[in-house]
């Protein structure tokens, strides 16, 4: 299942889930109109994701491809975002595709709409996205990502997210956040 957005009012449609790769995942959270600029983070030697790189979207997917494939041993996040500028501000925010929820331990069944993209970050720990239709403003769709995690906080619900420009985890890279590397 999945959830557009027609008409002003949230529906539901039906996604096969699958496994995508990276470049299909991509394409799913900007969309198939999505131009303007991406960002993918990386760490610093503590760890701490502050060194952003910034590729023209569509454009320069495959450059944004092969940073994460080449750092996808370490913790490397990204925006769900597409900006009009090189930086990660809500005044350079440009529409957003998707909505998302920080679901750490809450599993995916759980939400009241079933999500359309589920990553888990490491074990039992997810990040989860719904894809919209249409161009959707970043401040609205914050305020949608705040009313998820609210809703769910009681089932494990990261309430800390909701920010659209908020940085994701990319899928198939590891997560260095708890003692053991994870790689999901």
């Amino acid at each position: 299942w999945g959830v557009v957005k027609s008409g002003g009012s949230l529906q539901l449609s039906y996604l096969q889930r699958r496994v995508m790769n990276n470049r299909e995942f991509l394409q799913n959270v900007f969309g198939e109109s999505g131009k303007g600029y991406a960002v993918v983070v990386l760490p610093n030697h503590d760890n701490k994701p502050v060194v952003d790189f910034w590729f023209d979207y569509p454009e320069q997917i495959d450059d944004m491809l092969k940073l994460v494939e080449d750092n996808k041993t370490g913790s490397v996040w990204y925006s769900p975002n597409l900006y009009s500028e090189k930086s990660r501000t809500k005044e350079f925010s440009l529409t957003l595709n998707v909505a998302a929820a920080d679901a750490d331990t809450c599993e995916p069944e759980n939400f009241r709409i079933p999500p359309t993209i589920v990553v888990e970050t490491s074990p039992g720990r997810f990040q989860v996205y719904w894809t919209l239709e249409g161009n959707n403003e970043s401040s609205e769709i914050s305020k949608l990502n705040r009313r998820i995690a609210q809703v769910h906080k009681d089932q494990g619900c990261d309430t800390a997210f909701g920010n659209a420009a908020k940085r994701m985890r990319m899928p198939g890279t590891s997560n260095h956040k708890h003692p053991a590397a994870v790689t999901f």
